[in-house]
């Protein structure tokens, strides 16, 4: 999660993802990104894992699940 500081989320989020994406074995993770809406600020989650996790798909249904939550909540 971005840290929220000074109003600066949406470039933390940013530079972060720059710097993953110049990553030399960046295909071997799955890389899921989201921002949650709260009252009016921007809050970054970005989940990381190896493709070959024995639990991906548990931690990724469990992740969009929760973002869904979080998401419904601010409707």
């Amino acid at each position: 999660m971005c840290d929220t500081a000074e109003d600066q989320q949406s470039m933390r989020n940013r530079l972060f993802l720059r710097w993953f994406n110049s990553y030399e074995l960046k295909e071997k993770y799955l890389v899921l990104n989201e921002m949650i809406p709260d009252d009016g600020q921007e809050n970054y989650v970005t989940l990381i894992m190896p493709y070959n996790h024995p639990k991906a798909e548990e931690i990724t249904a469990y992740f969009n699940e929760t973002i869904s939550l979080f998401k419904a909540d601010k409707l």
